[in-house]
C-alpha cells in the first residue's frame, strides 16, 4: 500500500509539474495551449514506462521521446487533414514499435517510449494545428515531460548498487534463444496490431467520423502487451466494463455539477487520474474506469457534452475491443497456455543454473524476471478457470502458475539457508527432461532426509511436476484383440 502511494504521488507530481512547465512556457512564448493537453497525458503514460528504466534506456528516451513527439504531431495532422495516408502512417508507426522487440531488451524499452507520444496524439480533445512550430513546441513538450518523470522518478528511487549494474548488463548479454520453425513474438504481436488498429480506423471512419479515436484507442490498448488469446480477452472484457462505469459516472457527474470551461472539473480530472494511478495495480478494471471517465471529463471541458456522447463513446469502445480481439485470436493466433509452457520452460532453466551456483545474483533475478513474466498470466487465467469446467484448460493453466508461485518462496528460502543438496537438482533435472519429452515425470521416492529447505523446495517441484502433468493428455490404454 505504503509503495502504491509513494508510486502514485511520483506520478502524479510529475503530471502536475509538466502541465505547470508548459502552459508557462508557451504563455511566455505567447503560443496557444494546444500541445498541454498532450503533454500532460504524455507525462502521465511516462510514468508508467520509465518508473523501473535504467540509465540507459533514460538516456535514450531522451533523444527518442522529443522525437517521437515530434513526428506524433506530424501524424496527427496526417489524421486530421489526409485520413487515408494519416491511418496508414499511425499504424506503420505504432507496429514497427512492437517489431522492433526481436533486437532485445533496450530496442523493446525504446518501442515503448516512441508509443507513448502516437497514443498521447490520439486523445486531444480538439483539432490540432498542423504548422512546423506546432510540431516543434510538441517535441519540447516531450523533452519537460520526460525530464520530470526521469528526475521525479530518480529522486524516488535509491540509487542502484554497483552490483545491480553488473547484473542488469550480465542479463542483457544473455539473448533469449528463439525456437527454430516459429514465428518470432514480436512479430506476431506486430502483425496483431496492426490489423487491430486497421480494424479500429475502419470501424471509426465509416461509422463514427468524429470520434474515431475511441475504437483506436480501444484496439491498441486491449492489443497491447498481448500475452496470449485469453489474456487479449480479458482485457478486452475489463475495458468495456470499466468504460461503461467510467462514461456513466463521467456523463452524470459533469453534467449535473460542472460546465465546459470549469476549473473545478480541472481539479476533479487530475484527482480521477490520480485515482487511476493508485488503483490500477489491484485490476486493469479500475485504470480503464478513471481513464475513460477522465476523458469523458476533458470532452466536456472542452464543450462536448458527454451525455450526448455517451452511445457513441460506448459503442466505439465496444467495437474496437472486439477488433482486438478478432486479431488475436485470428492472426497468428498464441494460446495462452503456450505462452504459460513457455514462461515456466525460462523460469525452470534459470533456476537450473541457480542450482548449480547457489550464489548468483544473477541466476536468481533472471528467475525472478521469468517468475514475473510467468505470473503475469494469472489474472486472464484465473478468470478462465472461474468461467471453465473444474477441470477445464482454464483451471490446468491456473493451477500450473500457482505451483510456480509456491515454487519461488521454496527456492528464495533454500537461497538464503546456503544449502547445498542435490536432491533438488536432481528433481528439477527429472521434471525438465519429461517437460522436454512431453510425458508424465517419473520422480523417484525421496530417499534420504534432507535439510528442511531442501526438503520444501524438492516438495514444490513436486508439485510442479504433478501441476505439469495435469495438462498432458490422458494415456489410452492398448485395446486388446479378439480372442485374447
Amino acid at each position: 500500500m505504503l509503495t502504491n502511494l509513494r508510486s502514485t504521488a511520483t506520478m502524479m507530481a510529475a503530471t502536475l509539474l509538466t502541465f505547470w512547465s508548459v502552459r508557462e512556457v508557451l504563455a511566455a512564448a505567447h503560443f496557444s495551449l494546444d500541445v498541454l493537453v498532450f503533454a500532460t497525458a504524455l507525462a502521465l503514460m511516462l510514468g508508467r514506462t520509465q518508473q523501473r528504466a535504467e540509465p540507459a534506456d533514460r538516456l535514450a528516451a531522451l533523444v527518442a521521446v522529443p522525437a517521437a513527439s515530434a513526428a506524433a504531431a506530424w501524424v496527427g495532422g496526417l489524421l486530421q487533414e489526409h485520413h487515408g495516408y494519416g491511418d496508414a502512417v499511425f499504424v506503420l508507426a505504432l507496429t514497427a514499435a512492437v517489431w522492433i522487440r526481436r533486437f532485445g531488451t533496450g530496442f523493446s524499452r525504446a518501442g515503448s517510449a516512441i508509443t507513448v507520444p502516437f497514443v498521447a496524439t490520439l486523445i486531444q480533445p480538439v483539432p490540432q494545428p498542423t504548422s512546423v512550430s506546432h510540431i516543434a513546441w510538441t517535441a519540447l513538450a516531450g523533452l519537460i515531460a520526460l525530464a520530470w518523470v526521469d528526475l521525479l522518478w530518480i529522486a524516488a528511487t535509491p540509487p542502484a548498487s554497483p552490483e545491480h549494474a553488473r547484473i542488469v548488463r550480465e542479463l542483457r548479454s544473455q539473448a533469449t534463444p528463439q525456437p527454430p520453425g516459429r514465428v518470432r513474438a514480436s512479430t506476431r504481436m506486430a502483425l496483431q496490431l496492426a490489423v487491430a488498429l486497421t480494424a479500429g480506423f475502419v470501424i471509426g471512419r465509416q461509422w463514427y467520423p468524429a470520434h474515431y479515436v475511441w475504437p483506436v484507442l480501444t484496439a491498441y490498448i486491449v492489443s497491447s502487451g498481448n500475452r496470449g488469446r485469453a489474456d487479449v480477452a480479458y482485457k478486452g472484457v475489463l475495458r468495456v466494463l470499466g468504460a461503461l462505469a467510467g462514461t456513466a459516472a463521467a456523463t452524470w457527474l459533469f453534467d449535473g455539477v460542472f460546465g465546459p470551461g470549469s476549473h473545478g472539473a480541472l481539479t476533479v480530472l487530475f484527482g480521477i487520474l490520480a485515482l487511476a494511478c493508485f488503483l490500477r495495480p489491484w485490476s486493469y478494471a479500475y485504470w480503464a474506469a478513471c481513464i475513460t471517465a477522465a476523458l469523458a471529463f476533458l470532452t466536456g471541458f472542452f464543450g462536448q457534452p458527454s451525455s450526448d456522447l455517451l452511445r457513441t463513446r460506448l459503442a466505439g469502445i465496444v467495437l474496437g475491443g472486439l477488433a482486438a480481439v478478432a486479431a488475436a485470436w485470428v492472426v497468428l493466433p498464441v494460446r495462452t497456455t503456450d505462452v504459460m509452457r513457455r514462461r515456466r520452460a525460462d523460469a525452470l532453466a534459470a533456476l537450473t543454473d541457480l542450482l548449480a551456483e547457489p550464489a548468483s545474483r544473477v541466476h536468481l533475478v533472471r528467475f525472478d524476471r521469468a517468475l514475473a513474466d510467468l505470473t503475469a498470466l494469472r489474472p486472464a487465467v484465473h478468470a478462465a478457470r472461474i468461467l471453465a469446467r473444474p477441470v477445464g484448460t482454464g483451471a490446468r493453466t491456473a493451477d500450473a502458475i500457482d505451483a510456480m508461485r509456491a515454487l519461488a518462496r521454496a527456492v528464495h528460502t533454500y537461497v538464503r539457508t546456503r544449502t547445498r543438496d542435490p536432491e533438488p537438482a536432481d528433481t528439477l533435472r527429472l521434471l525438465r527432461e519429461a517437460m522436454a519429452a512431453r510425458v508424465t515425470p517419473d520422480l523417484p521416492d525421496r530417499p534420504g532426509a534432507p535439510s528442511d529447505a531442501a526438503t520444501a523446495l524438492d516438495d514444490a517441484l513436486r508439485a510442479v511436476a504433478r501441476s505439469y502433468a495435469a495438462t498432458l493428455p490422458p494415456v489410452t490404454p492398448a485395446s486388446s484383440g479378439p480372442g485374447t
